[in-house]
């Protein structure tokens, strides 16, 4: 008996530090149970589904996420030749998607493309649309509230906040959350170039529209990117497109305060070769990342600040997928953790997808696959499945829910969607406040339609085979942790040799 103590002793702590070590390694190579790729490689999304009531040639609508385990979705609808009105319906988990209803009408020439939606915690849906066409439009401000967002008649008449806008259908809209909303957007009023308005009493009123910057001759700005910061800042980046369609540089500039002027724009990056454009802001920590499409084939990119946007670091290429498909959509689960969404191809042949990533400890997790197609010869082969245009929200903070459409330079195929849950705590469910809406007097909106109380199926989540060409099929940790395993197997075999012997 006197032997048997120190040699089960040793054995036992050999086979521990095998473990350890192997953990160790595990968690060096982001493999490890605790680490947040863990919950990444972790993630299942529910089958891809089209979203129905959906054009063909739809775009992904606008998306906001209440606490009441409800997603208000927004976008324009084709109903004919020259005339596009604006749309809403809703998304639970339990009964999928409502109806889509008519509920909003551009008093300009019949066309409004929606470009923004902000829910305040008033319980109120605000929303700007593009009114009119290449020759005449507005941008026009409307709002319901969101109990009432189904009814046509609840919508408040569109109203004019910023006249001469265009020629480009390009504006966008983002608020804090309670009474301030922002709208940038590309106007003529004094020459081509980008302007603002902003309402800080929840869109009861406006500023006067202001130029921010005045465009160069022959170029014109694209594709606004919009972040708030935590200190109320106004961050704003686009592109300067040429006669090409492409963006040749990339600009740059915060408004610290309404109260206060605009920084002089500047410029972050050009490739006046191909283009840079797309530009999606979001803060994380003490950082402000910008991401964007840079060079040819095109990337995504990104450039840090952790200085509020005073300077920035150098440009950076992020992943190994290329392609021109929007910006980035990016959010957080009620961890605090950032996901990020976009459509781009990896390759070659090629792999179509829609991507998902994680930003954790200073870096982009390898994206993985919420969709992904076929390996495609894009030079000879059938390229009809390109998503982009991703659009995602949080559902109650652990339920993450994407959009995306077809590249429309294809054939349209739709609006699609996945869903997938996190690990993270949810959210408490705050019911939408009673509002009176009786004294909103209904001018110019579209005929009420009424959603259907009959619920949609819920949505199976499974684990699709998705192909990962960009992440490798090979890795430390799965040796390690077979060493591991194996070395265990081994002590306990020895273990049972030993006490045999002994118990002869």
């Amino acid at each position: 008996m006197t032997y048997r103590g120190p040699f089960l002793l040793r054995l036992l702590s050999f086979a521990g530090s095998v473990v350890l070590v192997a953990v160790m390694a595990l968690r060096a190579t982001g493999f490890a149970p605790s680490s947040v790729h863990a919950q990444e490689t972790a993630l299942q999304w529910s089958e891809a589904e089209r979203v129905w009531g959906y054009e063909d040639e739809a775009d992904s609508p606008f998306m906001v996420a209440d606490q009441n385990r409800t997603v208000h979705a927004m976008n324009s609808r084709t109903l004919e030749p020259g005339h596009i009105d604006v749309t809403y319906r809703q998304w639970t988990a339990d009964y999928g998607w409502t109806e889509p209803v008519d509920v909003l009408l551009s008093p300009k020439k019949d066309i409004a493309r929606l470009r923004g939606l902000v829910l305040n915690d008033q319980g109120y849906l605000s929303v700007v649309f593009y009114g009119g066409d290449e020759q005449d439009a507005s941008i026009y401000y409307s709002y319901a509230p969101v109990a009432e967002a189904a009814r046509a008649s609840a919508w408040a008449p569109p109203r004019e906040i910023a006249p001469f806008a265009g020629p480009i259908n390009d504006a966008a809209m983002i608020g804090d959350g309670k009474e301030r909303l922002f709208v940038i957007y590309t106007g003529s009023a004094e020459g081509m170039g980008v302007y603002s308005t902003y309402s800080l009493d929840g869109g009861i009123s406006w500023s006067e529209p202001i130029q921010v910057h005045a465009s160069t001759l022959g170029q014109w700005p694209i594709h606004y990117g919009l972040y708030l910061d935590r200190d109320g800042r106004l961050h704003v980046a686009w592109s300067e497109a040429d006669e090409t369609g492409n963006g040749q540089l990339l600009f740059y500039t915060r408004l610290d305060d309404p109260n206060s002027t605009w920084i002089e724009p500047v410029v972050l990056d050009s490739y006046k070769e191909w283009e840079v454009d797309t530009p999606a802001i979001v803060e994380s920590g003490d950082e402000l990342l910008l991401v964007f499409h840079r060079g040819f084939p095109t990337t995504r990119t990104l450039r840090r600040s952790l200085d509020h946007g005073q300077t920035w670091s150098p440009s950076v290429r992020l992943f190994d997928q290329i392609g021109t498909d929007e910006a980035v959509s990016f959010i957080y689960d009620s961890n605090g953790t950032l996901h990020g969404f976009f459509g781009n191809r990896v390759g070659s042949p090629a792999i179509h997808g829609l991507w998902h990533t994680i930003y954790s400890n200073g870096r982009f997790k390898e994206p993985q696959g919420v969709v992904a197609g076929p390996p495609i010869d894009d030079r000879v082969g059938d390229n009809s499945f390109d998503p982009q245009n991703a659009r995602a929200v949080a559902v109650q903070g652990n339920t993450l829910l994407v959009t995306w459409r077809q590249d429309p330079g294809l054939k349209g195929n739709g609006v699609w969607y996945s869903v997938a849950q996190v690990d993270a705590p949810e959210l408490p469910v705050v019911p939408w406040p009673t509002t009176e809406v009786s004294s909103i007097v209904q001018t110019t909106t579209a005929e009420p339609t009424a959603v259907p109380a009959t619920p949609t199926p819920s949505l199976p989540v499974v684990s699709p085979a998705l192909p990962t060409a960009s992440r490798p099929m090979f890795s430390i940790g799965g040796p390690l942790l077979l060493a591991a395993l194996s070395t265990l197997a081994l002590v306990g075999i020895v273990l049972l040799m030993h006490v045999r012997r002994r118990a002869r």
